[in-house]
């Protein structure tokens, strides 16, 4: 799931009133991402495609397992191995953006997203500003 959230970033660097400085993003979650890219569903289709063929949903995953896993439990925990994996190869749970001239600078086409990589839930991003000056 690909959620879109350039928009209210955008609102929250024009309401800190930074002329200079950064915006970062992160989010606390192992199963989730924070990336750049264009909001384009053919991408994002070739995206989840690629991510299945590259990490399966129906294979086995060691995490998964509770016969050998000994780690980190919890009896209400999903079946999320795939996730985790995925989460990994994505590698970004966190990225920072500058501010320059009170303006944030992405490219063209580029939009920001939050990625759930298990299944949908609440989840918690954090935005934070800093001011250069």
């Amino acid at each position: 799931q690909f959620c879109d959230f350039t928009e209210a970033v955008l609102e929250i660097v024009a309401k800190s009133n930074i002329k200079h400085g950064s915006v970062t993003l992160f989010t606390p979650h192992t199963t989730t991402a924070v990336v750049i890219n264009e909001s384009e569903t053919g991408y994002i289709n070739d995206f989840k495609k690629k991510i299945e063929e590259l990490v399966p949903s129906d294979s086995y995953y060691e995490h998964d397992d509770w016969e050998l896993r000994t780690e980190n439990m919890q009896e209400d925990e999903n079946v999320n191995g795939r996730s985790h994996v995925r989460g990994t190869i994505i590698g970004s749970t966190g990225i920072t953006l500058p501010i320059i001239n009170s303006e944030l600078i992405i490219g063209r086409w580029q939009r920001l997203f939050f990625v759930e990589l298990d299944c949908a839930r609440s989840r918690r991003l954090f935005v934070q500003t800093q001011d250069l000056n």
